[in-house]
């Protein structure tokens, strides 16, 4: 018998320097201090100063916020190896348009376009 629902969380955390506090886009050193023990998958994002870790699918909201915890302590120890901290919020504070970093991904080809095509700059 299949479960009639299963859920997962994606989370996304800017990249940010301990002392300045401002934005690095270090997403490629991240994913290189990655080692087989971590127990995480690093995705890279759209700015290069974001990561994402996604919970798998789960049974219950217990076993969510078990993965979840797992992932922010997992991909904190990675940041430390590179000497940043991860932070999760909507708008970094300090943060200027148009000054960060972008990933060439597939998922997000046009996104930049269709952006600015739609008058969001």
């Amino acid at each position: 018998m299949s479960k009639e629902f299963t859920l997962g969380v994606e989370e996304e955390f800017q990249i940010i320097d301990p002392e300045t506090r401002e934005l690095k886009s270090l997403i490629s050193q991240l994913i290189e201090a990655h080692t087989p023990m971590d127990e995480v998958v690093l995705q890279p994002e759209l700015h290069q100063s974001v990561v994402e870790v996604a919970t798998g699918i789960c049974d219950n909201v217990e076993e969510v916020r078990r993965e979840v915890i797992k992932n922010r302590r997992a991909a904190h120890k990675i940041a430390q190896r590179v000497g940043v901290r991860i932070a999760a919020a909507s708008t970094h504070p300090g943060k200027r348009n148009n000054h960060s970093a972008t990933q060439a991904l597939a998922r997000t080809a046009n996104w930049e376009s269709n952006i600015i095509a739609s008058g969001f700059k």
